[in-house]
């Protein structure tokens, strides 16, 4: 009896966002100590789901999983080498596709020497990493507040004083316990590589209690809030941006998916609605989402092809939008993902079909972003004192 051996993954390393197109990869798991990945193509989101269903696709993987079944039936030893021989692939053509991981530590070893400090061998890993731009923005930030704390530069001052007392002086300035468990997270993990290398001897976390501390509770806006913002006057840039606000509000979309969203591609029309069947970039999880009248509205307003800004910059433009149109609560992006989960709750939408919109593969991420307004608990409680009596 053959067993699944194979899985199909799209942007596998995240590359989609900046370059557009992205790898399809076949992965084969013989074993622990045997996983390959091979790049069938690249596409771009919109072509994901077409190319994700083709038969062509689908013998290849079968081809390959027949191969690794094989190799099991045949009782032969589960190595990459074996594998690459079934597959008609010589050591030299793998050099030259060693994966990006492994150039990485490559670079880092050329680099890496016994005076080394853990500064520099932090620098020197977030340089040679495939980072995101922010990413690597974020990690800069890390880097430059243990150079402020000026008690952590080698890897013998990675002890667990120091790294507590380092956590104290994070906590002295405005930064919240979440984004200081994020610092430690990274220093953390620069750690287990340091130790991997032989610059550290042990672990200093293990003897650290750090606080993971709570996200703040993001307040969604309301319909009148909404509807404030959708009919304020507005023009050029930031008139565009408060469009963007708003197709997401109503659609449930996250920054990254508006931004890859294409009308033509990526919608289907069941009872006169309109519906977006796509994949979360974030992910890899399918939704379903309608196009509310409003969303509609800014579709036909930009010819069904949405403008595109960073999320930065939608970000600083929004907090201008929010003192125009007087609105007292935080204004991101992200808030319209939010008010869109409440609206639909205020509205009685079954919470697993707004799991489905939003493309959420556990019910309870659905239940942080569902804030249910005060009129609603009220409502519903009519109801039910109605249906007691």
């Amino acid at each position: 009896m053959t067993r699944e051996l194979t899985t199909v993954l799209f942007d596998r390393k995240k590359r989609l966002r900046k370059a557009g197109k992205a790898a399809v990869e076949i992965r084969i798991n013989l074993c622990k100590t045997c996983r390959k990945y091979i790049q069938y193509t690249t596409c771009t989101r919109a072509e994901w789901t077409q190319v994700e269903h083709s038969k062509e696709l689908k013998a290849e993987v079968k081809r390959l999983n027949d191969i690794a079944n094989a190799m099991i039936l045949l009782n032969e030893e589960l190595t990459m080498e074996n594998l690459n021989k079934r597959l008609g692939l010589k050591s030299k053509v793998l050099g030259a596709r060693v994966n990006k991981e492994v150039k990485e530590e490559i670079e880092e070893d050329k680099m890496l020497t016994s005076k080394t400090s853990f500064l520099d061998f932090f620098e020197l890993c977030v340089n040679s990493a495939d980072y995101a731009a922010g990413t690597r923005r974020r990690k800069k930030v890390i880097y430059d507040s243990l150079k402020d704390f000026k008690k952590i530069k080698r890897f013998e001052d990675l002890t667990p004083k120091n790294i507590m007392a380092y956590h104290e002086w994070l906590c002295e300035g405005d930064r919240t316990l979440v984004t200081i468990n994020n610092y430690h997270k990274s220093i953390h993990q620069y750690c287990i590589k340091a130790m991997k290398k032989g610059y550290l001897n042990n672990d200093p976390y293990i003897q650290c209690e750090i606080p993971k501390g709570t996200c703040k509770m993001r307040k969604p806006l309301n319909e009148d809030e909404l509807m404030k913002v959708f009919h304020h006057n507005l023009e050029g840039t930031e008139e565009k941006i408060r469009d963007l606000f708003i197709f997401s509000a109503y659609t449930g979309m996250a920054y990254s998916d508006v931004m890859l969203f294409r009308y033509k591609k990526m919608t289907e029309e069941y009872k006169d609605q309109v519906f977006i069947d796509g994949r979360r970039l974030k992910t890899g999880t399918d939704f379903y989402t309608p196009i509310l009248p409003h969303a509609m509205e800014i579709l036909q307003k930009y010819n069904y092809e949405l403008p595109y800004y960073t999320n930065e910059f939608i970000n600083r433009t929004l907090k201008e939008i929010r003192k125009k149109c007087m609105i007292k609560k935080p204004m991101t992006f992200h808030i319209a993902r939010h008010s869109f989960a409440t609206l639909c709750l205020t509205h009685d939408v079954p919470i697993a079909d707004v799991a489905k919109m939003l493309g959420h593969k556990d019910i309870r991420t659905t239940q942080i972003y569902a804030k249910i307004l005060p009129e609603t608990v009220s409502r519903h409680t009519r109801s039910l004192i109605d249906k007691l009596r």
